[in-house]
């Protein structure tokens, strides 16, 4: 067995990163089976803390709270790494803008045609970084051709009620 093949640990949050000198692989338990570490302010990364920054840009004062304590019972971990390397290291990053970013996920939603919870967030976290309604309506359309009618349908009635409610809040 390679060194990029061994796996260090024995648990699911070990993970192998490959160092850039090479494939010398090393482990780094990126988040602690302790939910009270895992979440506690002082073991919260810069990683963590630049993620939940930006979570709460796009989709509102608070969010990164909410979806620590919506898995707080079930499962933690998910929650910070959701924050820590979906959001502090892949939204983070400077390829593209943030308006973008949203319209990509906004299309990658109506693609997979059952993530309407997600969809929904990210059409008004698309609306709360610049998108404009009728953007995110021709990313919707355009999707119908991959993604099939019927979704695009879906999130379209979706976005309808979304931006109905956007409307009268911003009135």
């Amino acid at each position: 067995m390679s060194q990029a093949q061994h796996r260090f640990g024995n648990g699911p949050t070990s993970r192998l990163v490959f160092e850039s000198s090479g494939a010398r692989a090393r482990q780094i338990n990126f988040y602690k089976m302790n939910k009270n570490v895992v979440n506690s302010p002082r073991s919260r990364s810069e990683r963590y803390k630049k993620g939940e920054a930006l979570l709460n840009k796009i989709h509102g004062a608070h969010t990164g709270e909410a979806i620590v304590s919506a898995l707080d019972d079930v499962c933690p971990d998910l929650a910070s790494m959701t924050i820590e390397w979906g959001f502090g290291e892949i939204v983070s990053r400077s390829g593209i803008d943030l308006k973008t970013r949203q319209l990509v996920t906004v299309a990658s939603c109506v693609t997979l045609g059952h993530a309407q919870p997600q969809l929904r967030a990210h059409i008004e976290g698309a609306l709360n970084v610049g998108a404009t309604k009728e953007e995110i309506v021709e990313v919707i359309l355009q999707v119908a051709l991959y993604a099939g009618f019927a979704a695009a349908t879906n999130a379209m009635l979706l976005a309808k009620d979304i931006f109905a409610l956007h409307s009268a809040v911003n009135r």
